[in-house]
């Protein structure tokens, strides 16, 4: 989703700009003009869908009423497919993150990675509500952060 690429996107992609040299991160900025663009269609679409079908459904739903029950199903297996990336890849981020922060953690990184996603599995097992109310609080923790970094560096310019 969204919210979980902001916290690793920009990184990866410098550390990508950051193997062609220096004078490439100047890319970064028609990159990010990029993804702003890309974002903007995807919240026009969600709104439009929101709009079109106010009891909910997502993507199963809206691709097996307007293109067929085949739609639906590859909507609904890509879904999966996303789910399983999303952890892995936010995990991965995660791990990368806390070993950076402490490198005496950096050989247990794939012990903690995976404690992480047992964690994450435990969580959604017990069921939809109980995993998001204890999600909710990072996730809340990091939009925080998020808004305290923007200001900061926009009260710093200023």
């Amino acid at each position: 989703d969204a919210l979980s690429s902001v916290a690793y996107g920009p990184e990866q992609v410098l550390i990508v700009l950051a193997t062609i040299g220096m004078i490439a991160f100047w890319y970064s900025i028609p990159i990010g003009i990029g993804v702003l663009i890309l974002l903007t269609a995807l919240i026009l679409s969600y709104r439009q869908i929101i709009y079109a079908y106010p009891e909910g459904g997502g993507a199963y739903v809206v691709s097996k009423h307007n293109l067929g029950e085949n739609a639906g199903l590859i909507a609904g297996g890509s879904l999966l497919v996303d789910y399983i990336l999303t952890v892995s890849v936010s995990i991965s981020s995660g791990t990368d993150a806390l070993t950076s922060a402490f490198p005496v953690l950096h050989d247990y990184r794939v012990i903690i990675a995976c404690l992480l996603v047992i964690f994450i599995m435990v969580l959604n097992l017990r069921g939809v509500t109980e995993s998001a109310s204890a999600l909710a609080y990072p996730v809340y923790l990091f939009v925080v952060a998020l808004v305290l970094l923007i200001g900061i560096g926009i009260w710093k310019v200023a």
